[in-house]
């Protein structure tokens, strides 16, 4: 049976996941581009001022497309801390992501995301310190609601027990609960534009 929630930015939606993700992506593509330049502006200074950022030796982040928080800002920042980025590459017919270095120009691979080439140097998955996961929307209790493709939640079972994973997105697309399954993933912390909610004690 479908059950509606209040979601953090106002308006009740179905809890099936189709529905929630149809709402979700209506509201962060609503965004103008101003507004998430902006908004992502400040996401990513909360994220660069996180305890767990402030040393790490490498992390994972991701491209964003256009509707999505931006993390440009933030990589600049970690990379004159002398931290080692990489950026995921979607492989077809394999649901694991692959990860390499930041460093040569990105190309288009599958669902027109830009990901790095397959000859740049790879990272191990157990070599991350810090993940850096989009989503189509986060609870404060650090669940999450990817586009659908399972990604994320296939491959970070692979990542070290004590690396940190932190989920980001719009105050829009917060809610206080999305549908679940067993195999969907928990971050440690969820980071918006406006506020900063710890799953796992840093």
């Amino acid at each position: 049976m479908d059950v509606a929630h209040t979601a953090h930015g106002g308006g009740r939606f179905l809890s099936s996941k189709q529905a929630v993700r149809g709402e979700l992506e209506r509201r962060r593509r609503a965004l103008s581009a101003a507004e998430v330049s902006t908004k992502g502006g400040q996401a990513q200074a909360r994220l660069a001022a996180l305890p767990f950022l402030a040393s790490p030796r490498v992390v994972a982040l991701y491209a964003a497309q256009s509707f999505e928080l931006p993390t440009d800002a933030l990589a600049a920042a970690l990379l004159n801390r002398g931290v080692t980025l990489c950026l995921p590459r979607v492989v077809p017919s394999d649901r694991v992501l692959r990860f390499h270095q930041v460093g040569e120009p990105l190309v288009r691979g599958p669902l027109a995301l830009m990901q790095p080439p397959a000859s740049a140097p790879t990272v191990a998955l157990h070599e991350i310190d810090v993940w850096v996961v989009p989503g189509v929307g986060f609870t404060p209790q650090g669940d999450r609601l990817g586009r659908g493709g399972g990604y994320y939640d296939v491959t970070l079972p692979g990542a070290r027990v004590d690396a940190w994973k932190v989920g980001v997105c719009f105050d829009c697309c917060l809610v206080e609960q999305l549908p679940t399954e067993a195999h969907d993933l928990k971050v440690d912390a969820v980071v918006t534009e406006s506020m900063l909610y710890w799953v796992r004690s840093p």
